[in-house]
């Protein structure tokens, strides 16, 4: 899926071949609409709610930090106090990768200066 991509087409539908929005796309990750507000066209992404969900085992030492907060959507989301934690991570991939119900982890905190959040991801 490529928002970007998206949006250029239901652009060039819209204004160079005159289909009316809303656009729907089908996409392996689902049904995405464009809609038309003005000459601005509006994305809307496909969302994964996620759960408070308890730690697997293994996730802080593979982390290298003890998260405040866990949750599981697709992926485990690590909720850490500070920008610096997150930014000061050392992670062990390997072991991340082996953490059973995802091979995903996003570690997350609030931004600090002029920025709304701070996130890692590793795969």
């Amino acid at each position: 899926m490529c928002g970007h991509a998206t949006l250029a087409a239901a652009f060039v539908l819209a204004r160079e071949l005159h289909h009316k929005p809303p656009l729907t796309f089908q996409t392996l990750s689902g049904p995405l609409v464009v809609e038309a507000d003005g000459s601005r066209f509006i994305l809307d992404f496909p969302a994964r709610l996620s759960e408070p969900a308890t730690p697997p085992a293994g996730l802080a030492a593979a982390l290298g930090a003890t998260p405040r907060e866990v949750h599981q959507a697709r992926d485990w989301i690590c909720v850490l106090e500070s920008p610096e934690q997150v930014a000061a991570l050392a992670p062990d991939h390997a072991a991340l990768a082996a953490l059973p119900g995802s091979e995903r982890v996003i570690v997350t905190a609030a931004g600090g200066e002029g920025v709304d959040i701070t996130s890692r991801f590793s795969r």
